[in-house]
């Protein structure tokens, strides 16, 4: 009798301990192996960082994003430094009486200027030249400059109807259109202000100094 009730107690006791386990009593060392399946495991619980490195299959790459909108500008950079000055070209080849290049004027000197670089430029000219009298009509002779057929701009000097002989005339003009590099021919022209062909053609000149220079 006493045999079984000590029997009773004892299995009493063990149902008792498995069905009433105190709070976190449970760890790592009372669990079996392969103990915890997916069936225990709460859906939803779990995050990346519960799984070992490089265990997750990455899915699809998304679609691109829209673009964001443009930023504000940014603020102007500093202003660089000054350039060297353009090179300046001096050459004149060849001083003969040429055919007329502009309407109505007439070349009175000629010659070859040549760029070794792409530019705007300026022309001076610096001639001797006897200017015959009454050369115009009813309009004020002029001497101008040209190159490559176009008038230099600002070029354009009126002088007197009286055949008198200029030492040192000056010319000075401005090509307003970026040229070539290369030869180009530039002339002393004549003509008059109001565009009529002039009637005697200066003579005599000798051109003392023909300067191309970039603007």
């Amino acid at each position: 009798m006493i045999a079984l009730l000590a029997l009773f107690i004892a299995l009493g006791g063990t149902s008792y301990a498995v069905t009433a386990l105190p709070k976190n009593s449970v760890g790592t060392q009372q669990l079996k192996k392969n103990a915890v399946t997916g069936v225990k495991v709460k859906n939803g619980s779990l995050s990346s960082a519960d799984f070992v490195a490089g265990t997750l299959l990455k899915g699809d790459t998304g679609a691109t994003g829209a673009t964001g909108a443009t930023g504000a500008t940014g603020a102007a950079g500093a202003q660089g430094e000054t350039g060297a000055a353009g090179a300046q070209y001096s050459s004149v080849a060849g001083d003969s009486q040429t055919n007329p290049i502009e309407s109505n004027a007439v070349s009175i000197a000629s010659g070859t200027v040549c760029l070794d670089q792409a530019g705007k430029f300026a022309m001076f000219a610096r001639f001797d030249t006897t200017l015959i009298a009454n050369m115009c009509t009813n309009s004020v002779p002029l001497l101008f400059l040209s190159v490559d057929g176009t008038v230099l701009a600002k070029s354009a000097r009126e002088f007197l109807d009286s055949g008198m002989t200029v030492d040192g005339f000056v010319l000075f003009g401005k090509m307003n259109v970026a040229q070539l590099a290369g030869n180009h021919t530039a002339r002393v022209m004549a003509g008059c202000s109001n565009g009529s062909a002039p009637l005697t053609t200066p003579v005599h000149y000798n051109v003392a100094s023909l300067t191309i220079t970039a603007q």
